[in-house]
């Protein structure tokens, strides 16, 4: 199959895959043919933020499948969209998702911003003591916090503990 990458200028580039390949996959190849690191790529199809575990046989609509089994000629394109995030926000987005505790050596804005929050606590529960106030108030970030580490209740706040 093929995939049309577009960025904010334009297209960018045509990669050939297989429906087997994941988006971690095709981030490589974009990498090799464009010198953009994987870290900073951030794919999209349809308003959609692309999980790098995801398989590009699975963005392909039903119908388009049927089509091509019916027309041996027809190759199935997707269109993707990639959107180039700042290295330094990416790299702490990776490293919270290896080790979440690793948000206190964060700096502030890093710490604030709920993405990396949200990534730390579903690693570890426990990073949310390393989370600014507001993002402790968060619903999603606590009952993540909570879902992996229960005692960290504690440090959340009052009306969030009665499900307010």
């Amino acid at each position: 199959m093929e995939v049309n990458m577009n960025g904010f200028s334009g297209f960018l580039c045509t990669l050939n895959c297989s429906k087997a390949h994941t988006v971690g996959d095709l981030k490589a190849e974009i990498e090799c043919s464009s010198g953009i690191s994987c870290i900073e790529q951030k794919l999209v199809c349809c308003g959609e933020d692309l999980e790098d575990e995801r398989l590009l046989g699975s963005l392909i609509p039903a119908d388009a499948d049927a089509m091509e089994v019916d027309m041996d000629t027809t190759t199935t394109t997707l269109e993707l969209s990639l959107i180039r995030v700042d290295a330094r926000r990416a790299q702490a987005l990776h490293d919270v998702r290896c080790n979440g505790l690793c948000l206190e050596t964060l700096s502030e804005d890093l710490r604030n911003d709920r993405d990396i929050v949200l990534a730390a606590v579903k690693h570890n529960g426990f990073a949310v003591i390393h989370a600014h106030p507001e993002l402790r108030r968060d619903p999603e970030i606590a009952l993540a916090a909570v879902s992996d580490r229960g005692f960290v209740l504690r440090y959340l706040e009052d009306a969030l503990k009665a499900g307010e």
